[in-house]
């Protein structure tokens, strides 16, 4: 599906644990699951939740504090992942929406590998990325309404945008650290200047761009957006935005 493209596009090779301040009152969490390559089954407690193979998979509402985990490929040649004792909480117990990318060792053997967790109210990632379900009730899809917030109205405090620039800052790449910054743009209302402040951290344009066109849908003054032009050094680059820009109103 295009929308699982987008998805992977963003996440890719993440590597990211969430540095954001948490209210850590969550009651339960969330365990998701993406596969680059092939399409999966996923089972909880020994529960098949998805009926069709997939390759995005979501359970949420985990209540308690361990769970067993296991993933049946479509391909049968591949070895089935199985990973006891799964936890959906931090090392401190506090519960959290942990992400797992399926990677393969070097002898071609797929392996269960954490990319990603933020408090449970950060809401991220786009849940309609994922074939989503509430714990307890597999094979019954939680769907969601396209028409919900899909960010915060609310723009970005100073301590929320230090503490999302520390986060991508420590991404060595620049093609990690503009998806990691894309994530969190979908998610959060910021302003030209901050977003400018983001792209600062880029060393190249390629970088720049791939932020400045995710952070555009929800930037709070987008008129303002010609302004990110000065970011960016050359003309080609600058053009580009500013087709993007155009295309977009």
């Amino acid at each position: 599906m295009i929308i699982r493209k987008l998805f992977f596009s963003l996440i890719a090779f993440l590597c990211l644990t969430s540095a954001f301040a948490q209210t850590p009152n969550s009651t339960n969490g969330v365990f998701s699951v993406f596969s680059e390559r092939e399409p999966f089954i996923l089972y909880l407690n020994n529960v098949r939740y998805n009926d069709q193979y997939s390759t995005a998979v979501r359970i949420e509402r985990l209540e308690k504090r361990s769970y067993d985990v296991r993933l049946e490929f479509k391909n049968r040649r591949l070895a089935s992942i199985v990973s006891y004792n799964f936890r959906p909480t931090d090392e401190d117990g506090y519960f959290m929406d942990k992400m797992y990318l399926v990677r393969y060792s070097r002898v071609g053997r797929p392996e269960l590998r954490l990319f990603a967790m933020f408090p449970v109210e950060f809401r991220m990632p786009d849940q309609r990325s994922f074939d989503t379900y509430d714990f307890g009730y597999p094979n019954d899809p939680v769907f969601v309404d396209p028409g919900e917030g899909e960010y915060s109205q609310r723009v970005m405090t100073a301590d929320e945008l230090k503490d999302a620039i520390r986060v991508v800052n420590r991404q060595g790449f620049d093609s990690d650290k503009a998806k990691v910054a894309s994530m969190i743009a979908q998610k959060n209302s910021m302003t030209v200047k901050q977003i400018g402040q983001v792209l600062d951290l880029f060393s190249f344009d390629d970088g720049k761009l791939t932020f400045a066109r995710a952070a555009y849908a929800t930037c709070y003054d987008r008129r303002n957006y010609h302004t990110l032009l000065d970011k960016l050094v050359f003309s080609d680059s600058k053009e580009k935005l500013m087709s993007f820009i155009n295309s977009s109103k």
